[in-house]
């Protein structure tokens, strides 16, 4: 089982676009959808408007992989440069 912990410190006054665009663009539910997916949320912080973690936990390597080489992380990246000024990653293999 792969968990990634994503931090992501949102470019100043840009949170509310940023999570307009998740909203409509299906990333999360697509993501969600896919073949060894156990868990895809994100989540804001309580004490940073400008902060948003993604929660995400893969079966196995290659559904992890699969993830990575899937159109909805094309479309999350592309977000992630728009608005995105800081982030960190942390996987745990288990």
């Amino acid at each position: 089982m792969i968990i990634c912990v994503n931090v992501y410190q949102v470019k100043e006054g840009r949170m509310g676009g940023l999570l307009e665009e998740l909203r409509a663009s299906g990333i999360e539910e697509g993501l969600r959808a896919m073949k060894g997916n156990v868990c895809f949320n994100f989540s804001i912080a309580l004490q940073d408007p400008d902060r948003i973690y993604l929660t995400d936990i893969w079966e196995d390597e290659s559904a992890f992989q699969a993830h990575l080489e899937s159109p909805d992380t094309a479309a999350w990246l592309k977000l992630k440069e728009q608005y995105v000024k800081d982030s960190q990653i942390t996987r745990y293999d288990l």
